[in-house]
């Protein structure tokens, strides 16, 4: 598990930085990360800008932002699983067939 927080980094999204120290802290490449957020301008530009790709939670507070295109687009974390099938079908173990 990894919690980072801006106090820790001293940069606020879509700094690259909170993505770059999250994967490197990880040992993940950005190609092998998915970064699922609810703000298309904090979370989406700044997971893409270090080559992750970005799920949006659509919120009533955030608005779609015409530049900023999410790798894909939820209207709740349930429904995070189907997009990870479309994306690697047969990744789940008995473990992930759920979230939580």
């Amino acid at each position: 598990d990894l919690c980072l927080s801006a106090a820790d980094i001293g940069h606020m999204k879509p700094h690259p930085l909170p993505f770059r120290l999250a994967l490197e802290s990880l040992d993940v490449k950005a190609e092998e990360a998915i970064f699922i957020g609810d703000s298309p301008e904090h979370d989406v530009a700044g997971a893409h800008g270090v080559g992750m790709r970005a799920i949006w939670v659509r919120r009533e507070s955030y608005a779609a932002i015409d530049s900023i295109r999410p790798d894909a687009a939820v209207d709740s974390l349930s429904e995070i699983l189907s997009v990870l099938d479309s994306w690697q079908p047969g990744w789940r173990t008995p473990q992930t067939t759920e979230l939580g």
